[in-house]
């Protein structure tokens, strides 16, 4: 899980806990702005399960840096799904296989401008994508 500006300690906490939960294979890093998942409240909402069922890569200064370090262990054929609410974004249980990772954005804006660019020029490796809601849910809070 790539996340993107999430400003909420508590908000990723919430998703570390999830990732745990689902017991997937993944790390959590981090690209641009957003919070420090170790922080005192980053800790207690994810029950302390950051960095230890939940190991953390790190935090990448841009999509560019974060691009070379896929690449370098992916070759140039990785794919990321990318959540935005855009015509033509698809649903994640129908693209959601066989990728390298997943783009949650922050709370209030979304994804940032630099991966739109990025999204444009390496068009291949970013899928946009949607997680389906029912009942009363309108959001996932990133």
């Amino acid at each position: 899980l790539i996340s993107n500006g999430v400003q909420d300690p508590g908000n990723l906490g919430g998703i570390i806990r999830t990732l745990s939960a689902s017991n997937l294979d993944g790390t959590l890093t981090s690209v641009g702005d957003g919070c420090d998942p170790f922080s005192p409240r980053g800790v207690r909402s994810s029950l302390g399960l950051v960095g230890y069922s939940v190991p953390c890569l790190g935090k990448f200064k841009g999509w560019r840096e974060w691009e070379e370090y896929m690449d370098e262990g992916y070759g140039v054929n990785w794919k990321v799904l990318v959540t935005v609410l855009t015509e033509g974004s698809e649903s994640i249980y129908e693209v959601g296989k066989d990728v390298e990772g997943l783009v949650m954005g922050s709370e209030g804006n979304g994804i940032d401008e630099g991966l739109k660019e990025r999204m444009r020029v390496r068009k291949e490796n970013y899928v946009e994508c949607y997680v389906p809601m029912k009942g009363e849910v309108e959001s996932l809070n990133v």
